[in-house]
């Protein structure tokens, strides 16, 4: 059985590879419509966009950090100094 479980959590870590930010930006707009809605309360709506907003941020900087090369990060980084001096 513990076999099959890991399997599973495999299976279910590779689809949502490159959905978590998307997934985590669907629970807050619903999140918002729902307390506009009289749904849930403010707690409620705090807990949950401190927890999926934080995931959120979590997941995009996963992602930057799997898809960006340190050398384009410190290649962009000159470029603005080069923009911030010329100011």
């Amino acid at each position: 059985m513990s076999m099959n479980l890991n399997a599973l959590i495999g299976d279910i870590v590779k689809f949502l590879d490159g959905k978590k930010t998307y997934i985590c930006a669907i629970v807050l707009g619903v999140t918002a419509v729902l307390y506009s809605h009289g749904s849930i309360d403010g707690l409620t709506r705090d807990i949950l966009f401190a927890v999926f907003g934080t995931g959120g941020v979590m997941a995009f900087r996963s992602g930057m950090k799997k898809n960006v090369k340190p050398e384009e990060i410190k290649d962009a980084v000159e470029e603005i100094k080069k923009i911030v001096q010329k100011k």
